[in-house]
């Protein structure tokens, strides 16, 4: 008996691409609908085999944008916390430098930014030493740093205002 033909046509019958056209024919609709979902609006994980394909959800996009509306809504925040001369200030008593001032009886808004400075607790005096021990009115000159010091909170506002000014 000749089995010749039954080799040939079976080597035929169970080649990879006759299995794949077959395995694509029986498997059409199901593959559709995966690649529907895919390429869709709403974009999903989809693995098949051990292949993972994944898209960004219109979700995770729309929590993003939200996120991004709320950093530059506490960017504007902290930007304004305080003014442009309290910003000064503090930079100047952060530094290693010293702060020198004339006492001559123009300090009014410097008196009034370093309380401010303060109350917000981003500036502390050592006891004894203070607005009125800085602001006596002899013109002379003196080194603010004597008298406050940059708090922790005023070195950590510092550190979130310059990562704000650099984005």
């Amino acid at each position: 008996m000749n089995i010749e033909w039954v080799k040939t046509l079976g080597s035929l019958l169970l080649s990879w691409p006759l299995v794949g056209f077959v395995a694509l024919a029986v498997f059409r609709k199901p593959l559709l609908k995966i690649i529907e979902r895919f390429t869709g609006d709403d974009l999903h994980r989809v693995k098949v085999g051990g292949v993972e394909l994944e898209r960004e959800l219109k979700e995770v996009k729309s929590n993003v944008d939200k996120q991004g509306g709320e950093i530059e809504r506490l960017k504007f925040l902290i930007e304004g916390f305080v003014s442009d001369d309290e910003l000064k200030h503090l930079n100047r008593l952060n530094s290693n430098e010293p702060f020198q001032i004339k006492v001559d009886g123009t300090t009014k808004y410097f008196e009034s930014e370093l309380r401010r400075l303060r109350s917000l607790g981003l500036v502390a005096n050592p006891p004894g030493k203070g607005v009125r021990s800085l602001l006596v009115n002899d013109g002379q000159a003196r080194d603010v740093k004597e008298h406050f010091y940059i708090t922790d909170k005023g070195r950590e506002y510092l550190k979130f205002r310059n990562a704000a000014d650099a984005t």
